[in-house]
């Protein structure tokens, strides 16, 4: 089995987030989580939340980049047994994730980092 990326992923409000799309209502933003990825962002990508205690824990979750230019900014699916549970936006920390942010510089002490909570 190759090995997974652990991404964190703080969701975020954007335009609410949803249960299943047949019978589920708008539900509150959920907390923080990580998640173990089969690929590395910005996607798409699928992998499974670990954050022990999370309401997801256990369960899939399938990530896209929101906008064509990569921000962090992620479409975030949850689903348990193949079906959605819930959907929504979530931002990424970047600096877990191997080539997230092409031409970003590692030299000691640069500045290169990328907008956003996670500067």
């Amino acid at each position: 089995m190759a090995e997974r990326i652990r991404a964190e992923l703080e969701p975020i409000y954007g335009w609410g987030w949803t249960g299943d799309k047949i019978v589920g209502p708008i539900r509150e933003t959920p907390a923080p989580f990580a998640a173990e990825l089969d690929a590395p962002l910005p996607g798409p990508c699928t992998g499974i939340v670990v954050t022990e205690g999370h309401e997801f824990v256990g369960m899939t979750v399938d990530l896209a980049r929101r906008h064509e230019e990569w921000d962090g900014t992620l479409n975030v699916s949850v689903l348990s047994d193949g079906r959605i549970v819930t959907e929504g936006w979530a931002l990424a920390d970047p600096a877990g994730f191997s080539n997230a942010w092409p031409g970003r510089s590692t030299a000691a002490g640069s500045d290169d980092s990328p907008p956003g909570p996670f500067r």
